[in-house]
């Protein structure tokens, strides 16, 4: 079982425009280690969930004042969540991308993301 680092923030599920949507953190009992590729060779143009994903990935930031975000996270409301490999892998595409690299273990498993850029709460840390 991997380890989760808490994070200081509740949960926040994400609402998608059908009933199949799915969702931008996989429920750690439900997760496979995320190995191998990850990068994606086009961004979904206009994906409210790749959106979304950024956007709570800026919640963990703010949260954490880290710009190295966990990729097994517990929440202050308590669930236990990974983020979704396709979305880390999606945000790798494009001339913006999100993501700068990833943290692996020695089994090459993604314990880490690092996010591109300095955000303005971070101007000393960047």
């Amino acid at each position: 079982m991997p380890s989760h680092s808490y994070v200081d923030i509740d949960f926040e599920h994400y609402i998608g425009p059908n009933r199949r949507s799915t969702g931008v953190f996989v429920k750690s009992g439900n997760s496979e280690p995320i190995t191998g590729e990850l990068g994606k060779d086009w961004w979904p143009d206009g994906s409210a969930r790749q959106l979304y994903f950024e956007a709570q990935i800026r919640r963990i930031v703010n949260a954490t004042q880290c710009r190295c975000i966990p990729v097994h996270i517990e929440w202050r409301s308590g669930e236990l969540n990974q983020l979704d490999k396709g979305c880390i892998g999606h945000s790798f595409a494009g001339e913006n991308s999100f993501i700068e690299g990833v943290s692996r273990n020695n089994l090459g498993e993604v314990t880490h993301v690092i996010v591109r850029g300095c955000f303005a709460e971070l101007q000393g840390q960047c």
